[in-house]
């Protein structure tokens, strides 16, 4: 058996019953878009510099690289305990995902979502 490294991830995972995200590829948000991605949770890793967090959104069976203004929301989201209840019961989307243009060069690009109970999700 091999060894488990996991168990050196630090902080807060909020992930679905059955749902084992270690094997899955880790993607960018823009790899969704145009796209309704439903949310089976999310973890928080140390961002580029110290102290900083990135969130995860675990979802389509992968991992995605969210934007990192997205990492307050999911901070409140984890801190809510009927957000987190709605999560594992599967009632989140992420929809509406789409380019946004840096407006000064020496930005990068992002790419903009929203999230939506799965209830407003056209199928």
């Amino acid at each position: 058996m091999a060894f488990n490294f996991n168990k050196f991830n630090k902080g807060t995972k909020i992930l679905r019953a059955g749902v084992d995200n270690s094997d899955f590829d880790f993607v960018k948000l823009s790899s969704f878009e145009g796209e309704d991605v439903p949310v089976d949770g999310f973890f928080f890793t140390e961002g580029y510099n110290e102290g900083e967090k990135q969130v995860v959104v675990v979802g389509s069976g992968v991992n995605i690289n969210m934007p990192g203004r997205a990492t307050e929301i999911f901070e409140e989201l984890a801190a809510d305990p009927e957000a987190v209840e709605a999560v594992l019961n599967g009632e989140l989307y992420i929809t509406d995902i789409h380019l946004i243009p840096a407006k000064d060069k020496k930005k990068k690009d992002t790419y903009s979502f929203k999230l939506v109970n799965a209830d407003q999700i056209k199928k």
